[in-house]
């Protein structure tokens, strides 16, 4: 008698939390409500989510199914003391200088990012004034400390970045010291390079003129060049067509994790970032 009362007791409980689970949950749409702009992700999108099921989960899995192109649902990863371990110690800024070149890769803005440059910056006597930033594998993360890693390498710029919110524009300014002996000109990136590495890259071609280089190819074994033919008379060309103008970038989102439950979150664009190109004058260097 005591076994089945208890296996009755495990069955309400189960059942009490499958239905919590599958609920609505108002404070979950609330806080989707409140961090979408209308502009990225339109009202009807949201509302055939919404009628599309009640529970937050459902919601989130239909809403990313409407605009697949921007909303992501995430599994949470929960980790275990060897992650965190490796997280807390393996570092976000590696420098290289062999070869006479100085090479800074950003493997991702961890809380030390910032502190770790300013270190190599200040105490480093760099190999050569030029240095080629490597960005490629970073899939972006906080985005105020790519801002300030961004005013250690390139310096201070008034509104150097446009935030579109839909209903208002943010402005944000780079803050940091006049740059001294290196000079960025060249960024590497990759088809991973994303989210605030990408508009990091974008500040530096725009206000440091670096150059964007694609990922560092991987050596082979080099075929055997035999002669090569000589070039005949080249034919005369006409007057080239004036080029038009650039290609129109890509937008890059603002995005947000809103957590639905343990194990799910949803990623979530809030706003459009885009790199001002008609800065005002720098800013006053910081000390």
């Amino acid at each position: 008698m005591a076994a089945v009362r208890s296996c009755t007791v495990a069955t309400a409980f189960f059942l009490s939390v499958t239905i919590l689970a599958n609920a609505a949950d108002p404070a979950f749409e609330r806080s989707v409500d409140a961090a979408r702009a209308s502009a990225i992700i339109p009202d009807n999108n949201v509302e055939t989510a919404r009628s599309a099921c009640d529970g937050a989960l459902c919601f989130a899995r239909a809403l990313a199914a409407e605009r697949p192109d921007l909303i992501r649902l995430e599994r949470v990863a929960h980790p275990d003391t060897d992650v965190i371990r490796w997280a807390k110690t393996t570092p976000s800024v590696i420098a290289d200088e062999t070869g006479g070149a100085s090479q800074l890769k950003i493997t991702h803005f961890g809380r030390k990012a910032v502190s770790e440059l300013s270190i190599w910056l200040e105490r480093e006597s760099p190999a050569s004034s030029s240095l080629l930033v490597d960005l490629s594998g970073n899939e972006g993360g906080d985005f105020e400390r790519m801002l300030q890693i961004a005013g250690l390498l390139i310096g201070s710029r008034r509104d150097a970045v446009r935030i579109d919110y839909g209903d208002h524009i943010e402005r944000r300014s780079l803050q940091g010291p006049t740059p001294r002996g290196l000079r960025v000109v060249a960024v590497r990136t990759d088809g991973k390079t994303a989210s605030a590495a990408l508009v990091l890259a974008r500040l530096l071609t725009t206000h440091a003129g670096a150059k964007v280089v694609g990922p560092q190819p991987v050596v082979g074994p080099q075929p055997v060049v035999g002669p090569q033919p000589v070039a005949g008379p080249q034919p005369v060309t006409g007057p080239q067509p004036e080029a038009g103008p650039p290609p129109e970038e890509e937008p890059v989102f603002l995005k947000r994790r809103i957590t639905i439950d343990h194990d799910w979150r949803l990623i979530l664009p809030v706003a459009e970032v885009r790199v001002a190109t008609d800065v005002a004058e720098p800013l006053a260097p910081t000390r």
